[in-house]
């Protein structure tokens, strides 16, 4: 079997669309059994867009029903599989679509961020032993066996790239590929480092790294699956035959940066005199999951009588974020202040064997060559990140591009 992923943008019109048929029907002509991933065609403001069915529920009122929520965001990747579906079939290629629940994918009951429980992938198998491509429908599952007693629920936003990994794994394949609008994976971000270029080959965790600190390339869960299973990804571009990026293998022993990433438009929730006793960031921490709101936290602790603790969540969060952290130092949290700034950017030096402090002095001793002000800064083993403003993102990223040349 080939388990191919293609997002929206590779089908956003009829010519796109043409020329992802021509490169499935291609491999289904080689004796391949063609598994194809869709997301919902196109990005905010086209017809069937995630964003767009979103904004029909939110033009309706503020009310966040999340049952219906999820079934209206999984419409976008149906319709996809549908389309590509027939234009297959009228180009002599026999196919058929299947949603997320037909494919037999069951997930937990998390609206909006449901894992995947299990797949059975046993209509998979039949229709493609019977010689059709297969599209499904990404981005969805269904929370029971029985459909009729099942919820629709969505993996999160990127989770087309999550199911196409799952489905490799639960078909017994070693590869994947993923399709999208770029070449593959690049150095950092070539719309504002003029240098980057195209990297061939990442390491799992490498790749782990920038998926979840600005690569928006490739989902974060996908990468931990396909590393927790063995599966090689290929990241490429549908439209042209570029040869680009292998994600897989292990971390190498030597030194090296692949990647400058670079993160714009979040924001900083900061509470300082926070009272240092045990459990004081659980309590923190605990309503925010709660509420389901997705946050980094930065820091926290002190070997004084007080602490400070920061959490970076994204601008759409902010302000429920805010009044829930309100509340609970309102209640349990006396003489603790919030503070809030928002036009922040994250840059991350990533690599192998970067935890030396060598390399955290060259990213500090490069910001400051830069103008950039760190506001908070996290150093690891393979990754050393720096929150600073927007402004001084494209001239710390050129800079710090050029002094480890990746």
């Amino acid at each position: 079997m080939l388990v191919q992923k293609y997002g929206g943008s590779s089908l956003t019109d009829e010519s796109r669309r043409q020329r992802v048929a021509q490169r499935i029907g291609e491999a289904w002509r080689e004796g391949r059994q063609p598994v194809v991933v869709v997301s919902a065609m196109g990005r905010s403001g086209d017809p069937y867009a995630t964003d767009t069915l979103i904004g029909l529920l939110r033009a309706i009122g503020d009310r966040r029903d999340l049952r219906e929520l999820d079934l209206i965001m999984s419409c976008g990747e149906i319709i996809s599989a549908a389309v590509m579906s027939q234009t297959l079939n009228c180009a002599g290629v026999p196919s058929i679509a299947l949603t997320g629940a037909q494919a037999g994918i069951v997930t937990e009951p998390a609206p909006g961020q449901a894992r995947i429980a299990r797949i059975e992938p046993a209509r998979i198998v039949d229709e493609a032993k019977a010689g059709r491509v297969v599209i499904i429908a990404g981005f969805q599952g269904i929370t029971s066996d029985v459909i009729t007693w099942g919820d629709v629920t969505t993996l999160g936003r990127g989770g087309s790239d999550t199911t196409a990994v799952a489905l490799a794994v639960a078909l017994e394949q070693k590869e994947c590929e993923i399709y999208t609008d770029v070449d593959g994976i690049f150095t950092s971000d070539p719309r504002i480092v003029s240098a980057a270029s195209i990297l061939r080959h990442m390491t799992y965790e490498e790749a782990l790294e920038l998926a979840t600190h600005g690569g928006k390339v490739v989902h974060a869960r996908a990468i931990e699956l396909a590393y927790t299973y063995g599966v090689r990804v290929l990241v490429a571009n549908s439209q042209n035959r570029n040869p680009g990026t292998w994600i897989g293998g292990e971390m190498e022993i030597s030194n090296r940066v692949t990647n400058v990433s670079l993160e714009k438009g979040l924001t900083l929730i900061t509470l300082d005199n926070v009272p240092n006793v045990a459990g004081v960031a659980e309590r923190c921490a605990k309503p925010l999951v709660e509420h389901r709101i997705p946050f980094k936290m930065l820091q926290s602790g002190s070997v004084f009588e007080t602490a400070l603790m920061s959490f970076q969540v994204a601008p759409e969060d902010a302000k429920e974020a805010e009044r829930i952290l309100h509340e609970v130092v309102e209640r349990e949290l006396s003489g603790a202040r919030i503070s809030m700034r928002g036009g922040i950017a994250r840059i991350s030096v990533i690599g192998t064997g970067i935890g030396h402090p060598e390399y955290l002095l060259r990213v500090l001793h490069t910001l400051r060559e830069a103008g950039a002000n760190n506001y908070q800064i996290e150093a690891f083993e393979s990754r050393i990140s720096s929150y600073i403003d927007e402004a001084d993102l494209a001239r710390a990223g050129e800079m710090l591009h050029a002094q480890f040349n990746p």
